[in-house]
Parts: C-alpha cells; structure tokens; sequence
C-alpha cells in the first residue's frame, strides 16, 4: 500500500514538472526589444574662424573739378545704382570758366578757387559741356561712406567723392579648409560672434566663390585652406575691423537620414555592428554610420529601412543567440 503511494507521487511529480518545462525553458530565453530606424531632418553648419576687415567697395571718383549744386545723400544712405549722389552746378562752372581768374570768384569759391581755374580755363566751351556731367550716380548698390561734396562746395579733379560699401561697412574674411568650398554656394548665410564679445551674434552672407586658396602651416605640417568674404548684413559700434571671430557657414539642410540609438549599436575589431533577429535568433549584422547627434546616430549602409535591430546590443551574448521579441 505504501509504495501505491510513492508511486502515485513520483507520477503526479513527473506529470507537473513535464507540464511546466515548456514555461520554465520560455523563461530562461532572453527577452529583447526590437526597434526601427528613425527619420531626422539635419542643418548642418561649417565652423571656421576669421577676422573682420573693411567692406569691399566701388569708388565714385571725378576725372575734372565739380561744382556741387545739391546733394541728395549723406554718409550711412543706403543706395542702389544709379541713384543720384549730387547735381552739378554747370552754369556756374561755364561762367568760370569764362570768366577765367576773376577776383571775384576767389573770394567766394575760397582756396581750392586757384587750382581749379588752371584745369577749367584750359577746356573750351564745347569741352566744358561734353566733360562735366549734370549729375553724379552710385556706381553700386550699398551704403554710402566717406561722402565730401556739400551744396556749394568745388570737388578737385582726381578726387574721391565717397565709397560705396557693400552690405555695411565690414565684411568677414573667413577660413576653412580647401576641401570644404564644395559645400556651400554664393548667397549661403553665415552667423558670427567676435571673440571679444561672444555673447553678441551677428549675420552676414557670403559674397565671394571660388576663394583664394593658399598653403597654411599648422601643427601637423602644411595644409590648403581657403579664404571666404562674408557680407554683414548690419553692424553697430561693437564691431570693428581687425577683431577675430568666430563662424558658422550655414549648409543646405538635408532630409530623411536614418538615425538609430547608440544603445542598438556595438563594434568590434571588425567594424561597428547590429543585431538583427531572424527565426528568434540574433543575427550580427556590420553596418556604415556617419554623423553622431544627441538623440543618435547616422546608418549609412548595411541596414534596409524595413529592417528591425535589438534595441540593446549589449544585451545580446553572442549571433545566433535564441530571443524572444517583445
């Protein structure tokens, strides 16, 4: 009677233990996440560091002594080109020229009245016309810098009557390495802070494609670099030329990268890897990456779009290690 009962409690063992093994062996299999590669839309930026230096410009200059009648613009106008600057007083440079050294004319035109007269009385009145313009324009589009004529005032021949700056009066002379003038076009915008105030931030835009390319000595020998001109589009007074500064070229955006986390990526000797899960066993898989960001990083190649990773790779022992996918 006794061994009916051990023998009924072995059996009953065997019958429980045989019902539970299915369970207890789907617990002890690893469990894993599967995750997908994420879409993100990246700007990219260029930094380089430069200097500021004076605005290129055209110059509006006179090839004969002016007389100015009225002006139309004074020094920070904003022009565009072929816009009048100034009217030239002809009837009163055809009667000095007439007149020729008339005392008269001395005490009212001043000091500068000896010198012009020599080049006026030399032209005759159909040179005199032909010559001496009703008007002077802006040669540019710009702003409008070191302007001299005043109503009333005589302009010497030779002479400079303003400058025309581009943009505002400093431009960025920027540089970055050779390989990089590929990247960026005419009209790329540009964001810089002076090195003596970092906490300002000013914009510009470049003006200048192809750039002057030159061999510059670092501390790990020789390599090309370039020098880019960048436009400012507005400055104030804290911005002067010869500060250094620091850029950021503005890059075309680029659309849909793939992006996984760094927790589903590893790396060997070979290379940088993922695991993929094919028939509920791990499957080691080498990819490309790029670019890190803060939220990930770029998959190149080695991985389709469809294609699902172990979100954690460290948590996988070894390819061909058995899962279970949740």
């Amino acid at each position: 009677m006794q061994k009916k009962k051990i023998y009924a409690f072995v059996t009953a063992a065997v019958m429980v233990a045989a019902a539970m093994a299915p369970v207890l062996y789907s617990t002890s299999i690893p469990e894993c996440e599967i995750i997908y590669q994420s879409k993100k839309d990246y700007a990219p930026t260029l930094q380089c560091s430069g200097m500021v230096i004076p605005s290129s410009a055209s110059k509006v200059s006179l090839s004969t002594p002016l007389f100015v009648k009225q002006t139309y613009v004074r020094n920070g106008s904003y022009v565009t080109k072929g816009q009048k600057l100034f009217d030239v007083d002809r009837e009163k440079m055809v009667a000095l020229a007439a007149s020729g050294a008339d005392d008269g004319f001395a005490a009212l035109e001043g000091e500068d009245f000896g010198k012009l007269v020599s080049v006026l009385g030399s032209m005759d009145q159909t040179t005199l016309s032909a010559s001496v313009p009703e008007a002077v324009y802006a040669t540019d589009n710009g702003t409008v810098v070191g302007f001299s004529a005043e109503d009333g005032a005589i302009l010497a021949a030779n002479s400079t009557v303003c400058s025309i700056a581009k943009g505002s009066t400093h431009q960025l002379r920027l540089t970055i390495p050779e390989d990089q003038l590929g990247r960026f076009a005419i009209g790329s915008k540009v964001v810089f802070s002076p090195v003596a105030y970092s906490d300002r931030e000013y914009y510009g835009e470049l003006n200048d494609l192809p750039a002057n390319v030159r061999r510059q000595l670092t501390t790990t020998g020789y390599k090309s670099v370039a020098d880019i001109y960048v436009t400012v589009d507005a400055a104030d007074e804290y911005l002067t030329d010869g500060m250094s500064v620091t850029a950021k070229v503005l890059l075309p955006q680029e659309t849909g990268l793939n992006i996984l986390p760094y927790e589903a990526v590893s790396q060997d000797e070979e290379g940088e890897f993922v695991y993929t899960v094919e028939n509920g066993h791990t499957q080691k898989r080498y990819i490309m990456t790029g670019r890190e960001f803060d939220d990930g990083i770029e998959i190149c190649a080695g991985l389709q779009d469809t294609e699902g990773v172990v979100a954690n790779a460290q948590a996988v022992k070894a390819s061909g290690e058995l899962v279970r996918v949740h």
